[in-house]
């Protein structure tokens, strides 16, 4: 409370790391100059921003300097999420991956947490108490998405060091959905959906990645 959160989640890391070098930038993301800089040189981008303009600016940004991203997302309530990792070279852009799940079951009628409003919260919950009702999901539900994700991103480094450690074998699909609990658009506990989507035709940012 009362902190940036790029200067909380700094705090965190050095706190499990005191030598970590941690560089800060209080910038947002859609006015923010040299983003293709910022980017280009990492290793992995994990994309952890909760709206679809500044995912789409990454995306860009990624294609255009071949720098492979991750990104999660956590549905209302916690119910459950979907993880997708970008692999230069090797398959689809967020791009393609938003219009091809335009037609899949696990977008219906599904909303990110944090894009809730409050009177959608006050229907769920029906919770008088503020800081219940604005707690959208349990951290161990939520903590399935982030170990997907934490996992992706992991994959990405060890695809990129000179010789890949052996018991990081790579991970051949790029997107991850999983239920938490047969709410829908999940039927059962614990389901989980994983697929290899490759660069689809049409995809704007795919098909012209220089402009």
């Amino acid at each position: 409370m009362g902190q940036n959160k790029t200067d909380a989640l700094a705090d965190l890391l050095r706190d499990r790391n005191p030598t970590i070098n941690v560089g800060i930038h209080n910038v947002d993301l859609m006015s923010a100059p040299n983003i293709e800089d910022r980017v280009g040189g990492a290793s992995v981008v994990v994309l952890a921003t909760d709206n679809e303009p500044t995912r789409f600016r990454l995306n860009e940004a990624c294609v255009r300097t071949k720098t492979p991203f991750v990104v999660g997302r956590v549905y209302t309530r916690g119910i459950g999420g979907e993880v997708f990792a970008y692999r230069p070279g090797q398959g689809a852009c967020l791009g393609c991956l938003e219009m091809f799940l335009e037609r899949r079951k696990f977008r219906d009628k599904v909303r990110e947490i944090d894009l809730a409003t409050e009177e959608e919260r006050e229907a769920m919950y029906g919770l008088p108490v503020a800081e219940i009702k604005d707690s959208p999901g349990l951290n161990v539900d939520i903590a399935f998405i982030t170990n997907f994700h934490t996992r992706f991103a992991l994959d990405a480094i060890a695809g990129g060091l000179p010789d890949r450690p052996k018991n990081m074998e790579p991970i051949k699909p790029n997107y991850v959905a999983w239920g938490n609990r047969p709410v829908h658009p999940f039927e059962r506990h614990f389901q989980i959906e994983t697929m290899t989507l490759p660069a689809l035709d049409g995809c704007k940012v795919c098909e012209e990645p220089s402009t």
